[in-house]
């Protein structure tokens, strides 16, 4: 569900701090670690992804290709504290033998790999906590270039396809180039 948000509604330039191109794990890891470490600077940012919110893509293509879990286990998921999804379902992640008898419902196998929707709920609460909903504006970008102003330092401008410009001291490319990687 695509999120709008003030910033959107504008139609003078946004003046940021940061631009982050792409709204998918990659930027939601770096930008978690962010507002983790600089809690202060998540509101001198902005995110600008097709959709308008966060994981869209990732959750689709899961869900088109009924993907029910991840690859990887529990441990590796956005969130900076590295045990969080672990610890977020402590009664369904065994970890000594007497419990790992027990079927987890939100994890598979072995490797207690989470599934797809453990993941998605987890992923949209620490959008949630960190701040970043309130950062995503609807929009590909589709035009970028620097600014020279000898007064200033470089900045950046970006345009996006309804016509939204952006001015960015720094601009983070967290995007998908969406080509077709076929297997030899």
């Amino acid at each position: 569900m695509p999120v709008t948000t003030s910033l959107h509604a504008r139609h003078d330039p946004i003046e940021t701090d940061t631009l982050v191109v792409g709204a998918g794990p990659q930027a939601l890891t770096v930008l978690a670690r962010w507002a983790c470490h600089r809690p202060s600077s998540v509101e001198r940012l902005v995110v600008a992804d097709p959709s308008g919110s966060w994981m869209h893509a990732w959750n689709d293509q899961f869900r088109r290709q009924r993907i029910d879990a991840l690859r990887s286990p529990g441990v590796h998921h956005p969130d900076p504290d590295l045990m969080a999804f672990v610890h977020r379902h402590p009664d369904r992640c065994p970890t000594d033998h007497s419990s790992a008898r027990r079927r987890s419902a939100s994890h598979r196998g072995p490797l207690r790999r989470p599934e797809t929707t453990a993941f998605a709920e987890f992923s949209r609460d620490l959008i949630e906590r960190t701040g970043l909903s309130r950062r995503i504006v609807a929009g590909t970008v589709a035009e970028l270039r620097a600014i020279d102003d000898p007064t200033r330092q470089r900045r950046w401008s970006a345009l996006l396809d309804d016509g939204t410009a952006v001015i960015a001291r720094r601009v983070v490319w967290a995007g998908n180039p969406r080509r077709q990687r076929v297997p030899t």
